[in-house]
């Protein structure tokens, strides 16, 4: 028997124009709403980070050099669960009958799933060997055919770390090594974004404390083929991206990001923003629309970025602690239009600019 977990849907959001504009005539949602962005980013990654401190050595590198071969398995199989319950922590659907999903038995195991009859049965997708099977992996879909798995892997004399590719949906695997630094000791992979079959972004958490969240990303130009090191925490560019706990990331194929965090000291809700590829991070602020002055913003989180174009995006605003509240925020230039939700809503999940998904506990 297959388990979806503890949510339920809690809204659905009609921002039609019939029923509510996406850009009404109402103050923003913040005091200071960040700039129109224009992008300056080339899909050559050859953006220039700032200078870095005299006592660091910059590792950054905007040129997509690939650091390792991938490996290719042949001859895997998909094959169908052993007897069980399952719990299901990540769908993706890709429409309504052909779905992927990470799956669980009591947290100890972790499995990439497949179904092709919208959930009845599940089939175990899972690469060969993925690292720490029981550590929960990040998962990005395309299509039925293409999907991308990364592992957490605590122990690098024991396993490489890799991110794991297929198109034929599980069928065969390639495994491209991700290079970390001799001083980094363990894989844990956070985001990984697919913006189309060619572009991908992975941002693999370093060592936290302090509320910093030091990461290195990662980016593919070839469908996840190979991979190279876009910034880290010695790239002073990327200072806003290293503050807080970055929960997810969503970017534009021309290489424009935001990244949301989970925030429990600043006011307001803090969304960090890119414009060449995640070279260089910039922190705005984000708060209700019923407080005046910033500093009196109660702590927000941010999470479930969706980005149409460059600048135009849609996210989730919370504000879990004193008189919980939560909000949808659409960004488009230098407005903000935030919608309350009746409860505190977990993430939300958008089809388009105008209709979507809440969901919470």
């Amino acid at each position: 028997m297959t388990s979806y977990g503890k949510g339920f849907l809690l809204a659905l959001l009609l921002l039609t124009a019939g029923c509510l504009p996406l850009l009404p005539s109402t103050p923003p949602i913040s005091s200071s709403p960040p700039s129109l962005f224009t992008p300056t980013f080339s899909p050559t990654f050859t953006a220039t980070p700032q200078s870095p401190t005299p006592e660091a050595t910059p590792t950054a590198s905007a040129n997509l050099t690939p650091t390792a071969s991938p490996v290719p398995l042949t001859g895997f199989r998909l094959s169908p669960l052993s007897a069980g319950p399952i719990t299901l922590v990540d769908l993706a659907m890709v429409d309504e009958r052909v779905g992927w999903a990470i799956g669980t038995r009591d947290d100890t195991l972790y499995y990439l799933l497949r179904t092709r009859d919208s959930g009845r049965t599940w089939m175990n997708a899972s690469p060969p060997y993925a690292g720490d099977r029981g550590q929960r992996p990040v998962l990005a879909v395309r299509d039925a055919y293409r999907a991308w798995v990364a592992y957490p892997v605590e122990d690098l004399d024991q396993a490489s770390p890799v991110v794991w590719h297929t198109q034929d949906g599980g069928r065969t695997w390639e495994a491209t090594p991700v290079a970390l630094k001799e001083d980094e000791f363990r894989f844990e992979p956070g985001p990984l974004v697919a913006v189309d079959e060619t572009h991908l972004w992975l941002l693999v958490h370093l060592e936290g404390g302090m509320h910093h969240d030091y990461a290195a990303l990662f980016a593919s130009q070839d469908g996840g083929r190979t991979w190279a090191r876009v910034t880290d925490p010695w790239n002073e560019a990327a200072a806003d991206l290293m503050t807080l706990y970055t929960t997810e990331m969503a970017f534009t194929v021309d290489g424009y990001g935001w990244a949301t965090k989970s925030n429990g000291v600043a006011p307001g809700g803090v969304l960090v923003v890119t414009e060449d590829g995640g070279v260089s991070w910039s922190a705005e602020t984000l708060v209700p629309p019923d407080v005046q002055e910033t500093l009196m913003a109660p702590t927000c989180d941010t999470a479930s970025p969706h980005l149409w174009a460059p600048g135009v995006g849609t996210l989730l605003l919370t504000c879990p602690y004193e008189n919980p509240q939560a909000f949808v925020v659409h960004v488009e230039g230098d407005q903000q239009v935030a919608l309350p939700l009746p409860v505190v809503a977990q993430s939300v999940r958008f089809f388009n600019p105008q209709e979507g998904l809440a969901f919470g506990p």
